[in-house]
């Protein structure tokens, strides 16, 4: 049998180490199989480590969401109480002065009204008077209050993407095992099925920024909105606008198709603000 010697050397001593062919095959695999078992567990570790921080940072940020959630709740409870004491009292107050003013001009704006309803006491009249103007002033500001909200919603992303609401999500907002090399990634948006072909439309008024190919994505159309806020239209089968188009909310803007990495026909629709990639679920479930 054939053996190598290794031989160390001390200060003091010699050592002469003997391994046959069969030992050092032996020991030289066993080193390599430490050796990558050793990597893998370094790489291993290193991976769960950047999913750790990744869903630490997703935790946080959750966490803020809620809050500003919970601190934009209270304001608008607070906004709507304080909006009814504040109106109740203006009208009362305004048809005080107004009777005060204008003496008998309140029963003869109202006469008509008054009759009908067989009020004849003096007493009730500034009381009736004062009912129908609220209800009068509560309507106006209901009316702006209605146009306000619908200009900020043809603003603001929101809205279902799909003409006609067709179609279902396949897939949220959030950490997944990609369907093409099944490596858990984060899905930075929501994808939506539907046959190829179906008609896409715009969430909200925009200019469109982007009209073409981009890696991955396939065909996908960008639309800048105001306020920061992006929407992006990926694995499209036809884009129907050019880039610098101005659009009006609910315009077709393209076609859904299967085109990039996708495995099926599907919309994957993105919404940032700024360069920040949101959860869109907020506001494509938000249009009412």
């Amino acid at each position: 049998m054939k053996y190598f010697y290794f031989i160390f050397y001390s200060k003091t001593k010699r050592i002469r180490l003997r391994l046959s062919l069969f030992s050092l095959i032996f020991f030289s695999f066993l080193f390599a199989l430490l050796l990558t078992f050793s990597i893998l567990f370094v790489l291993q570790r290193k991976k769960l480590s950047e999913e750790k921080k990744m869903y630490t940072e997703l935790h946080l940020e959750g966490q803020e969401n809620l809050k500003t959630l919970e601190e934009q709740v209270k304001e608008t409870q607070e906004f709507y109480e304080d909006y009814y004491v504040n109106l109740t009292n203006y009208s009362m107050d305004y048809f005080k002065s107004l009777n005060i003013k204008n003496e008998g001009q309140v029963f003869n704006d109202f006469k008509s009204l008054f009759q009908e309803a067989g009020v004849s006491n003096n007493s009730k009249i500034l009381e009736w008077a004062q009912k129908v103007h609220s209800v009068k002033f509560f309507l106006q500001k209901l009316e702006a209050f209605q146009k306000v909200q619908d200009k900020f919603l043809s603003i603001i992303p929101n809205g279902w993407p799909v003409k006609d609401k067709m179609g279902y999500i396949t897939s949220v907002y959030g950490p997944r095992a990609s369907p093409v090399d099944n490596k858990v990634r984060m899905h930075e948006g929501i994808d939506i099925a539907a046959p190829i072909g179906t008609p896409l439309i715009a969430i909200a008024d925009g200019k469109v920024l982007f009209s073409g190919v981009k890696k991955g994505y396939g065909n996908v159309i960008m639309i800048r909105h105001e306020y920061g806020y992006t929407t992006l239209y990926a694995h499209c089968d036809r884009l129907l606008k050019k880039g610098g188009q101005v659009i009006k909310k609910g315009d077709v803007i393209a076609t859904l198709g299967n085109t990039g990495k996708s495995t099926a026909p599907h919309l994957h629709l993105e919404i940032r603000i700024g360069r920040k990639i949101i959860n869109p679920w907020v506001y494509i479930n938000s249009e009412d």
